[in-house]
């Protein structure tokens, strides 16, 4: 999925074709998110220990950090480039 976003990027057939690698990236995040505290499990599972918890925040801290450093700063404000 990745490697289809960075494809469509670099064609740029439309205007915001570039943005399609950042929403791919973001989606992931969140997946990652989901899959590491168990949000969206219907049976309930054991509840996560806080130094685990503490680890996980970090480390998905991190790659938001990263994320919004790549991320193209007219998007952020909302503006074309």
């Amino acid at each position: 999925m990745g490697t289809c976003g960075e494809s469509l990027a670099r064609a740029a057939v439309a205007e915001n074709d570039y943005l399609l690698q950042y929403f791919i990236r973001l989606q992931r995040l969140a997946e990652e998110i989901d899959y590491a505290f168990d949000y969206s499990r219907t049976f309930t599972s054991q509840p996560l220990d806080t130094l685990r918890i503490e680890i996980l925040l970090k480390a998905f801290e991190q790659q938001l950090n990263q994320f919004e450093l790549t991320f193209p700063q007219h998007v952020w404000k909302n503006r074309k480039k």
